[in-house]
C-alpha cells in the first residue's frame, strides 16, 4: 500500500500460505516453506527452496504496521520509506542495483530484495539493516515526507474510492486502530516528526518482530549461515504483541455517509459492518471459513449474492464482496457496488439486507459448498509449484496474525470447512453490531 520512488501495488490481499516445521536437507517437491531454527532471537525464518530460480528473494516482515503506531496516522508509511533507503544504503555504497520494494500496511510492514546468488550477502544485510537505526542525512528525511504526501494525492485524494474506504474505515472501527489509514491525511503528514518515527521504530523493528522469508535455489545450510551472521548478535527484546485485535467491538453504529466528487464516474453504494463472531476456537480454520464464505457470496453459485443481486431484479451492474477478521471476536462484512441503470442507491441498500437475511435463514446449500471445496482444492494442487502464489499466500497469514501452515494442513483444513461454520458465519453477518454505508455520487452527472 505504498510506493518507494516508485509506486507500490495495495496490500490488503487476504490468501492462505503454508509451512513444513521438520529441519529437513533435501528440497521439496513443489512450493512449501521450511520452517528453519537459527538459534537467534527472529521471529521465525522460513526457506521456501526453487532449484529452477535464477534469483533470490529475502523478504523481511515487521509485525508491526499503522495500527500498531501512536504517532500521526501514516506515521508507519512515512517509517517504511525510509528505513528502505537506509536497508538499501542509498548515503553509502548504494545496494539497490537489484529488485526490490517495500510495502507498509495497517497490520504488518514487508520489505524485500531480490538479486543473483552472487548477492546473496548484500540480500540478508538488506534485511539485517532494518533492525538498525536509519543512518540518513536529516534533510533527505524531512525531504522524504513530500514523497509520502504525494503518494497521498496520487492514492487516496485523486481516487475518490479508496478516500472513500478509509473514511468507512476510520467510522467502522471507533477507537481501534485497526480503522487507521496507512496513507494518513495532508494534515497528519504534514505533523509527523522525526523523534515520533524513531519512536515507533526503536519499539517495533526489532528481532522478535521480524519473520524472514527466503527463496530461491537456497539451501537450508546456507539460510541458517546468513542468518546467523547477521542476527545472532542482536539485543534481546519484548515482541508485539498486537493487542488491539483481541479488543472488544465498540458500542453500536449505524451510520450513512455521502461523499460527493465530480471524478466519480458512477454513483456507488459501499457498506461495511463488523458483527461479533466467536468462530470455532481455532483462528487459523476460523480464516478457511471465512474465505469459503467469501469465495460463494462472489460466485453465481446457489446461496450466493449473484441471484438476488444480479439475476433476478438487475439490482446492480457489478459488485465486490470481501470477508475480513482483523479483531479475534469480529468479522468485518465489506459490500460495493454499481446499481444498475435506474435503481437508486437506497434500493441497493434494501436488497443487500434481504438477501443477507435470505442467505442467512436457508444456509449454504451443500452442493455450493462441495462445489467451492473442490475448486479450492483444485487450485491448492494446481499452483503447488507457483514459488510467488506461495510466499504471497504467507504473507497473507501474518497479516491476519496467524502463522503459516504447510500444504498439507492447508489441505486438510480445506477439506474440515463445515456447513455448520459457515451457516454460523452468515448468521453473524446479518447479526450486524456496527454498520457504515457510503453513497459515493457525482453531484454534477
Amino acid at each position: 500500500m505504498t510506493k518507494v520512488a516508485i509506486m507500490l501495488q495495495n496490500i490488503v490481499k487476504c490468501t492462505l500460505l503454508f509451512f513444513v516445521s521438520a529441519s529437513v536437507a533435501s528440497t521439496p517437491a513443489h512450493a512449501d516453506l521450511i520452517k528453519i531454527e537459527t538459534g537467534t532471537g527472529l521471529k521465525a525464518v522460513y526457506l521456501l527452496a526453487d532449484e529452477k530460480s535464477e534469483n533470490i528473494r529475502v523478504s523481511a516482515v515487521i509485525l508491526a504496521g499503522e495500527a500498531d503506531s501512536n504517532g500521526p496516522e501514516g506515521l508507519a508509511h512515512y517509517l517504511e520509506h525510509l528505513m528502505f533507503w537506509h536497508a538499501d544504503g542509498v548515503h553509502g555504497s548504494g545496494k539497490h542495483n537489484r529488485g526490490g520494494n517495500a510495502t507498509a500496511g495497517g497490520l504488518i510492514t514487508n520489505y524485500y530484495n531480490e538479486g543473483r546468488r552472487s548477492e546473496l550477502d548484500d540480500l540478508f544485510v538488506f534485511a539485517q539493516r532494518l533492525l538498525t537505526k536509519p543512518d540518513l542525512d536529516r534533510e533527505f528525511m524531512l525531504a522524504e515526507k513530500r514523497i509520502v504526501a504525494r503518494e497521498y494525492d496520487l492514492s487516496v485524494s485523486e481516487k475518490p474510492g479508496r478516500r472513500a474506504w478509509f473514511e468507512m474505515n476510520r467510522e467502522l472501527y471507533g477507537p481501534n486502530p485497526v480503522g487507521k489509514s496507512v496513507y494518513g491525511t495532508p494534515q497528519t503528514i504534514a505533523s509527523m516528526t522525526l523523534e515520533q518515527v524513531e519512536a515507533f521504530r526503536s519499539k517495533h523493528y526489532v528481532a522478535e518482530n521480524m519473520v524472514l522469508l527466503a527463496s530461491g535455489n537456497l539451501t537450508e545450510t546456507e539460510v541458517r549461515h546468513q542468518v546467523q551472521k547477521n542476527f545472532a548478535s542482536l539485543d534481546k527484546r519484548d515482541p508485539n504483541r498486537q493487542s488491539w485485535r483481541h479488543e472488544p467491538l465498540t458500542d453500536g453504529l449505524s451510520k450513512r455517509v455521502e461523499i460527493a466528487d465530480d471524478r466519480v464516474k458512477n454513483d456507488s453504494y459501499l457498506y461495511s459492518s463488523l458483527s461479533h463472531w466467536p468462530g470455532s476456537g481455532d483462528p487459523q480454520q476460523d480464516y478457511y471459513t471465512a474465505d469459503f464464505v467469501k469465495k460463494l457470496l462472489r460466485s453465481s453459485l446457489p446461496g450466493s449474492l449473484e441471484q438476488p443481486l444480479r439475476v433476478d431484479d438487475f439490482v446492480v451492474a457489478r459488485y465486490e464482496v470481501n470477508l475480513i477478521r482483523n479483531l479475534r471476536n469480529a468479522v468485518q462484512f465489506f459490500f460495493g457496488a454499481r446499481p444498475d441503470d435506474g435503481v437508486d442507491l437506497a434500493q441497493v441498500s434494501q436488497k443487500l439486507q434481504e438477501s443477507l437475511v435470505l442467505l442467512a435463514q436457508e444456509g449454504i446449500p451443500e452442493r455450493s459448498l462441495e462445489r467451492i471445496r473442490k475448486r479450492f482444492a483444485q487450485e491448492a494442487e494446481r499452483r503447488n509449484d507457483d514459488v510467488d502464489y506461495a510466499l504471497e499466500r504467507a504473507i497473507a497469514f501474518l497479516t491476519a496474525g496467524l502463522e503459516p501452515n504447510d500444504s498439507a494442513d492447508h489441505l486438510r483444513r480445506i477439506a474440515r470447512v463445515s456447513k455448520a461454520d459457515i451457516d454460523q458465519l452468515l448468521t453473524s453477518v446479518t447479526n450486524r453490531q456496527r454498520t457504515v454505508e457510503v453513497n459515493l455520487v457525482n453531484k454534477a452527472l
